[in-house]
């Protein structure tokens, strides 16, 4: 009987760290809205020449400017839009690349450069 519980427990425990793990859970729910709307509004509404305020209002639209989630109990995931920021100085010009969230490569609860997708501002 002992061994019988201890199976059905870690089946349960197995089966609630799959679902957390594959975004099921409302917590990672929001977490692919999050990465879905960034891809929609790249694809759709991102334009050559747009200020950045102008992508930022685009960015923004039906999307939270951060998110904090607990997905696997415990284990906190924050994003904010955009995800991380980059200013650089390149001769006269001054880059700026904001780096947002997109794609899912590896779910190990991390986000990696290779998720993020770059937009960059060029002044000067």
């Amino acid at each position: 009987m002992n061994q019988l519980r201890r199976r059905s427990v870690g089946f349960g425990l197995l089966l609630l760290t799959a679902a957390a793990l594959s975004g099921c859970g409302e917590d990672g729910m929001a977490v692919v809205k999050f990465r879905e709307g960034n891809r929609n509004h790249i694809a759709q509404g991102l334009k050559i020449g747009m200020t950045e305020e102008q992508v930022h209002t685009l960015m923004a639209k039906g999307l939270p400017s951060s998110l904090s989630t607990s997905e696997l109990g415990s284990t906190p995931i924050c994003l904010s839009n955009p995800h991380m920021s980059e200013v650089r100085i390149i001769g006269e010009k001054r880059v700026t690349i904001r780096w947002y969230y997109t794609h899912l490569e590896k779910n190990d609860l991390l986000i990696s450069p290779e998720e993020l997708t770059p937009i960059v501002f060029c002044q000067g």
